[in-house]
């Protein structure tokens, strides 16, 4: 046993970490995710917000490759993704609380006196101002994305988990075969586009809060998984068995929040952005504004009937 752990932390320590502020954070981050999930979705506070980001930031100081390869899977544009899904979740969850704010400050003046009409309490041509700047602050994290991947020049190529899913990987008798490969993919695919289009029209704050915290939790886990795998201490089967059963743990702490006319509501228009992204390869640019529009238009007909509120 001791020689495993000596094995394990070997491979876990490294000299470019030398102040280990990398492995501090990730520590304290991981314990609260799994006491999160073991005993209730999280709450969101700020100062996690800025561990969150400290993270993210503090991989910059490790050398990865410039392009992603079967072996290393974590390279320049992963990482720099990883900073900014990072920051568009926390983005979104400053949105949310302010427009929290505005709900109490709105729903709770009984008198002439009391000042709600600032901009971030406002609407614009009927749209919500703080819901016009989460959409703007999804589109703005996304647009640099893709800026950061014509810049390595990775911009058409499949990323991340799904590039790792799809490459038909070998350890002894492990073998992901083609069928396996696709529904993997189809998967994630379909988990990434739920996250993205999430973020920008659903109205329930607290589903939309968490959502956005456990966003930005798989993405950083990702990371993590994908160095173990890379230092050989997953193999490819059981890498792709935890992303999963993580994935799936999310999604039952986010149904928990909702109830059955939100969930049915919410994965209607997840679908339409789904199918659309993945099988109409529409622009996701275009696809988040018109599911922000069409939200609006079918929000305001049925609110009423399905208490969506």
């Amino acid at each position: 046993m001791e020689a495993t752990i000596k094995r394990i932390a070997g491979k876990l320590i490294t000299a470019e970490d030398y102040a280990h502020i990398h492995k501090c954070l990730g520590v304290a981050v991981l314990t609260r995710v799994i006491f999160s999930l073991l005993f209730g979705a999280a709450t969101v506070g700020t100062g996690w917000l800025v561990v969150h980001m400290a993270l993210a930031v503090s991989s910059f100081q490790f050398r990865v490759p410039k392009k992603a390869s079967v072996e290393h899977v974590l390279d320049s544009l992963y990482r720099g993704q990883v900073l900014l899904f990072s920051l568009r979740s926390v983005l979104v969850i400053l949105w949310v609380h302010l427009e929290q704010y505005c709900n109490t400050i709105q729903h709770g003046s009984n008198d002439n006196n009391t000042d709600v009409s600032s901009w971030y309490c406002g609407s614009v041509y009927g749209f919500s101002s703080v819901r016009i700047g989460r959409l703007f602050s999804v589109i703005t994290t996304h647009v640099l994305a893709d800026v950061l991947a014509m810049y390595l020049q990775t911009h058409n190529e499949v990323r991340g988990v799904r590039r790792a899913f799809s490459q038909n990987e070998k350890s002894g008798k492990e073998k992901i075969y083609p069928k396996t490969m696709q529904l993997g993919r189809l998967f994630f695919s379909l988990a990434q586009c739920n996250a993205t289009s999430q973020l920008v029209f659903v109205h329930n704050l607290v589903y939309v809060k968490v959502g956005a915290y456990f966003t930005m939790v798989v993405i950083q886990a990702t990371a993590f998984i994908m160095t173990l795998r890379k230092k050989g201490l997953l193999s490819p089967f059981t890498w792709k068995i935890m992303y999963t059963l993580f994935l799936l743990s999310v999604a039952i702490q986010m149904f928990l929040l909702c109830s059955l006319e939100e969930i049915i509501y919410i994965c209607i228009l997840s679908v339409i952005y789904a199918i659309a992204r993945l099988f109409a390869n529409i622009n996701k640019i275009v696809l988040m504004l018109f599911v922000f529009v069409l939200d609006y238009a079918v929000f305001d007909a049925y609110n009423s009937q399905f208490q969506l509120k």
